[in-house]
């Protein structure tokens, strides 16, 4: 029995001294260091002295000569770090070791020679995949000149890293022995450098690498995406393949000292791709140190912001747009009160002119410099879109026709003229002047185009606004919309008057012919009215300019039937005239009086109120700027209004409409005629007023 117990340990001395002596040579050739296999080699040579000299000794003993014997090996097995098991073809252990059970949480003295070493009990139930496990004791028992090596994941976390072999005897395969060593660590540094590669190769964020010559040594796919270079075609070339000469060569060297010098460069370069199509990037530029500190490659990190430019670009021609809009609404008070007393006295000095009046030739051509003046302001207001706008649910295809028949007159024989409608009508809420001024500065716009004649289309569709459409321009509110196209065979524009093609007072014609509005003001009326106007054209190919306006819900409204009394101005009522502009209010006097209306003045809000409880009884309507020092127009006609239901007002205005709206003094009942305003105008809108429901 004491020779089975020793038969028992020298073959797992021996065993476990192959397991060191094996696993030493593949440790070498898995690249593990010197201080891990070392000592395995070390180990295995004193156990399988261990063994050989307990073999001599018993052989001694057998001879009788006695020789002390040797220490028992499963001490030296426990002198190694790695877990050892030795087990049988049938799984069953005939040695391990302190690492081992430690490493599977068993107590010491666990487990014995001959139990059940793989079973479920201790090994199993721990590995998450325990086919797995199992698969490699297979594996080696078939093949006698097998090697196996694998990892097993635990429930608890750890990661452990598995080795073994079968171990042979005089009848074949005699067991399989096994390392395991804890690897947790190693493991989770791996799967932290593949998940970081796996960041890297799918960042959204273009990633190159170069040495400090500036050759380039990595990339990844978003660089090659965004750049159009493959990896083999950049590795090696420097980054300066990218420049497009647009950006100033002082950034460049600010980039190379700030870098070379150890710190972070952060800074836009607008490059081209292998195409040649311009871009723009975000580039952060950083040194990369070894553990010495010295800089031995640089990081690249850069970020496509092609997109922003495009829109920071819009937003500035807006903001340029927005500065001339507030520059006309500034001066738009004073110059239409100027404008109206040179067009109202003008008027009533022609209204009373005879027919071979000497002068009547120049008063005409004042007046006509006049309206132009006021036209010009309009322009300028409808472009700032700051213009009073009346609008009402029109069909877009109605407001086609009747511009059609005049477009016919206005273009020239030389051009031909088609125009396709849908066939079902366009609903929009629009202002039916401005609408047709749209229209009419459009086909203006194509036949200053056309000098030899060609030919000019007009069309309307619904059509919808999608995210696509709006991601591609850069705005656009997604929606239904009424779409007005005008195509025109002309000259085409290049890509920088295109650009500008909106902006103010800027135009392709001759000194003296036109102002630079036209389109300017179109941009303005169209923003005013919720839509979007968008220009394609190049040289020699035409332009297309196609007008979204928003579908309108409501039905069309009914255009109110002409009033057959529509000329009868005159008037025999109390007028209550409260202007603060001394000259505007000495024209308004002088107009109302000579058509037989009854006169009282007022200078401001305040002394219109008292005026009016004053003449209570008398006044019939008041006629009322909107703004005046001491009481505004609405205020006074509210408190007016507060002791007189009945009273009717109409007013008159030469500031802008977004001034009078942000100051609430404008309701939507309330009549308004903006300034400049010609005497038959108003004097219409008065018995409008004075003739209809209170």
């Amino acid at each position: 029995m004491a020779s089975g117990k020793h038969s028992t340990v020298v073959k797992g001395a021996f065993a476990a001294s192959l397991v060191l002596l094996l696993a030493a040579p593949v440790a070498v050739r898995m690249g593990a260091p010197a201080w891990v296999w070392i000592p395995e080699l070390g180990v295995g040579l004193v156990m399988n002295a261990a063994a050989a000299a307990f073999l001599w000794t018993s052989f001694s003993l057998l001879a009788g000569r006695a020789q002390p014997a040797p220490p028992p090996a499963p001490l030296a097995l426990d002198a190694t770090r790695e877990g050892i098991l030795v087990t049988d073809p049938q799984g069953r252990v005939q040695v391990c070791n302190r690492a081992f059970r430690e490493l599977w949480g068993l107590p010491a003295g666990g487990l014995e020679p001959g139990s059940d070493g793989i079973g479920p009990d201790f090994l199993l139930a721990q590995v998450k995949n325990p086919a797995a496990c199992l698969a490699g004791a297979r594996s080696l028992l078939e093949d006698p000149a097998s090697v196996w090596s694998d990892t097993l994941e635990l429930w608890d976390g750890r990661v452990l890293e598995r080795h073994g072999r079968p171990y042979l005897g005089a009848d074949g395969i005699q067991g399989i022995a096994w390392g395991f060593r804890d690897v947790t660590s190693r493991a989770k540094a791996d799967l932290f450098v593949h998940r970081l590669s796996l960041a890297v190769e799918q960042s959204p964020i273009s990633v190159l690498i170069t040495d400090t010559a500036g050759s380039i040594e990595f990339i990844n796919p978003k660089f090659t995406q965004l750049t159009g270079y493959a990896l083999d075609e950049a590795l090696g070339r420097n980054p300066r393949i990218l420049q497009s000469g647009f950006t100033p060569a002082k950034v460049y060297r600010d980039l190379w000292s700030t870098v070379t010098a150890g710190e972070i460069w952060v800074g836009e370069l607008q490059n081209r791709r292998k195409d040649g199509e311009l871009f723009w990037e975000r580039a952060t530029i950083s040194p990369l140190r070894d553990a010495d500190g010295v800089i031995t490659h640089y990081l690249g990190l850069k970020e496509d912001i092609t997109v922003q430019k495009r829109l920071e670009q819009q937003l500035r021609h807006a903001q340029r747009l927005e500065a001339v809009g507030n520059l006309a609404g500034g001066v738009a008070h004073d110059l239409n009160n100027i404008l109206q007393v040179i067009n109202g006295y003008g008027s009533l000095m022609q209204m009373t002119q005879a027919a071979d009046d000497p002068n009547r030739a120049g008063l005409a051509e004042i007046l006509k410099a006049a309206e132009r003046a006021a036209s010009l302001t309009h322009s300028l207001l409808a472009f700032s879109r700051k213009q009073v706008m009346n609008p009402r649910t029109l069909d877009l295809n109605g407001v086609v026709g009747n511009v059609e028949k005049l477009l016919k007159r206005i273009i020239g024989a030389d051009i031909r003229l088609t125009v396709e409608k849908d066939p079902e009508p366009l609903h929009v809420h629009a202002d039916l002047g401005q609408i047709e001024h749209v229209l009419l500065n459009l086909a203006n716009n194509a036949r200053e185009a056309m000098p030899t004649g060609g030919s000019l289309a007009i069309a309307t569709r619904t059509t919808a606004i999608d995210a696509a459409w709006r991601d591609s321009r850069g705005f656009g509110q997604p929606g239904p919309y009424a779409l007005l196209e005008v195509r025109d065979s002309g000259v085409g524009m290049d890509a920088e008057t295109l650009r500008r093609v909106f902006d103010p007072y800027f135009t392709t014609r001759e000194m003296g012919r036109g102002t630079g509005l036209g389109l300017a003001t179109v941009y303005g009326i169209v923003k005013q009215h919720g839509g979007y106007i968008v220009a394609d054209s190049e040289p020699g190919r035409g332009a297309t300019f196609q007008v979204y306006l928003p579908i309108a819900p409501d039905p069309v409204t009914p255009q109110a039937a002409p009033d057959p009394d529509r000329d009868q101005v005159r008037g025999t009522e109390t007028v209550l005239v409260a202007e603060d502009d001394p000259s505007v209010r000495g024209f308004l006097e002088m107009v109302l009086q000579r058509h037989g209306y009854q006169v009282v003045s007022a200078s401001d809000g305040q002394e219109a109120v008292e005026r009016f409880a004053e003449r209570r009884g008398e006044v019939k309507l008041i006629l009322m700027d909107v703004i005046m020092p001491r009481k505004g127009g609405r205020q006074a006609f509210e408190e007016i209004r507060a002791v007189e239901p009945a009273a009717k007002v109409l007013f008159i205005s030469g500031y802008t409409a977004d001034f009078i709206q942000s100051r609430g003094e404008l309701g939507q009942d309330m009549e308004l005629l903006m300034k400049p305003v010609q005497p038959l105008v108003l004097l219409r809108k008065m018995r409008e007023i004075l003739d209809g429901r209170p």
